[in-house]
This record gives C-alpha cells, structure tokens and sequence, in this order.
C-alpha cells in the first residue's frame, strides 16, 4: 500500500480531515492542537508533530487569552499558549515531534532535529542558489517527498491572510507543484482557496465580484476597527504614567476581538466551495 499523508494546519477545513481513516498519516504543528469545532472537539488523532519556530524565541500567552498585544511580545519572538513546550515533550513519548535544533535534554527519543539540509539539498536545485522557504508546510511537504509518500492530502492550510499570501502562499503552491510533478497526487480540501483560480485567465473573463451589502460593511468596519486600534496602540507607547490604563487596554482587547472576527468573516467569503483533487499529469 502506498504512503499517504495529510497535513493539518488551522485554518477552518482543518475539520474535514478524514481521522477515522487508518491509511492516512496525520501530521500538524505549531499550536494547532487548540483547534476546535462548532462542538468543542479538536484533533482525533496526530501521527507527527512539527514545530519549527525556535523554542527559545517564544513568548507564552495564558491559555484563557485570544490575543495578545503586540508591544507584549518581544522582538523577534513567536506567540504559543501556556504549557506549549510541555505538550510537546508529553507528544514526543509516541509520535515523532520535529524541532528546528537539537531537543533540550531530557526530552523523550521521538523528539527530534528537522533535517533540513536534507530538503535544502534535494529542493534546492529547483530554485537556483538561494534557498526558498517560506512557510512551515513547505518543509513538510518536502519531508514527505522524500520519504516516498505517494499521496498528498492538505487540511486546514489557507495561507489567506495579507501576509500568507503575499509570503508564503506562493512558496507552498510552489512545493506542491514539485510534488504533482513527481507524480505524487495532491489532494486539496474543499474550502481551502489554494490552487484554484476560479477561471481560465485569456480564455474565460474575468468574473465581475458582487459584493453582497454585509461584506462591503464588513470591509468598511474592518478598516475603520484597524485604524482606531493602531492609534490606540501608539498612544499606549507614550501614555502617562499617572494616568490608569485600564480603560484604553479594555477597549484595545475589545477592537482586537473584533478585528479577528470581521477578518474571519471577509475570509469565509472568499473561501472557494469547490473541491479539487490533482492527479499526475492531470
């Protein structure tokens, strides 16, 4: 039987992966395990872990808090909940958990380095002499060609957001397309909008977008919400020290809240219902 493989992320088709089924490897990373359906259910199950952020570099928020500001965080470092680096050691007892260094010591066997001048050396001749990694998947992606999967199945990956798509979105497509031409099949779930385009470009014209009322307010409040906040946030820098901050704080947690839900919205809009599955050649 050949290897398959999915790979999770967050994003929201991360509950169509098909747990109950025994054939397919599972693997995820960074703080995915926090993921959680209409129901409160997260993952079933997970049969390899990824984290490739240096855990050296990161900043711990309280499991209860959604967000955290960014004059909290440290330059240069990464958000994880609380008791990050714990459950990864616990996961490390029966999966293999990737690492970008060496584990510390004391931490179980599965807990591993991940190798990645073994990927720089097979994919770097795809992309001339300067190495091109953008996104985290990508590495694992890789991993999984070289360990001869044959199936490759993604969940959960969107990279929609201006950043991941600018970024990393290319790249990820990019690997994929490695892997379709190696004749691995590349299976995309239905609700995520990567490697689809939605028409032929020179042959079709391009569809004229209908922006339904709610979205264009949506759009609107986004803006609006994003400006107060990044004013908000600058003026916390030099607020004075006998003035109490409890109220602006308040409020600046509140337009954050607000901020990630309108952005969930406008996201979902644009979230393709069409399903694709890419064969070799196809």
């Amino acid at each position: 039987m050949s290897k398959r493989v999915a790979i999770v992320g967050t994003a929201p088709s991360w509950v169509d992966t098909p747990w109950s089924d025994p054939t397919l490897d599972i693997w995820s990373l960074n703080d995915a395990y926090m993921c959680r359906d209409a129901n409160g259910n997260g993952f079933q199950r997970v049969t390899r872990w990824y984290e490739l952020h240096p855990i050296n570099m990161m900043f711990f928020r309280p499991i209860h808090k959604r967000e955290v500001y960014a004059h909290e965080i440290p330059k240069g470092f990464y958000v994880r909940p609380e008791g990050h680096l714990e459950w990864l050691q616990h996961q490390a007892k029966t999966i293999g958990v990737y690492l970008q260094n060496e584990p510390p010591d004391g931490w179980p066997e599965n807990a591993k380095r991940f190798p990645v001048e073994d990927v720089e050396k097979e994919f770097g001749k795809y992309w001339g002499d300067t190495p091109y990694w953008a996104a985290g998947p990508s590495y694992m992606v890789a991993q999984a060609i070289l360990e001869g999967y044959k199936e490759i199945a993604v969940y959960g990956i969107h990279l929609s957001t201006q950043a991941e798509y600018i970024d990393q979105r290319p790249n990820f497509e990019h690997i994929l397309g490695i892997a379709r031409g190696m004749g691995i099949a590349v299976m995309m779930a239905k609700k995520s909008p990567l490697l689809k385009h939605g028409w032929k470009y020179g042959y079709e014209p391009k569809p004229v977008e209908v922006v339904p009322p709610q979205l264009e307010q949506a759009r609107a409040e986004l803006k609006k919400v994003r400006t107060e906040r990044s004013t908000l946030a600058h003026e916390l820098i030099t607020w004075p020290r006998w003035r109490s901050k409890a109220e602006p704080l308040k409020r600046l947690e509140w337009l954050t809240l607000l901020e990630s839900d309108l952005a969930s919205q406008i996201a979902r809009h644009h979230t393709e219902s069409a399903s694709i599955t890419l064969s070799p050649g196809a």
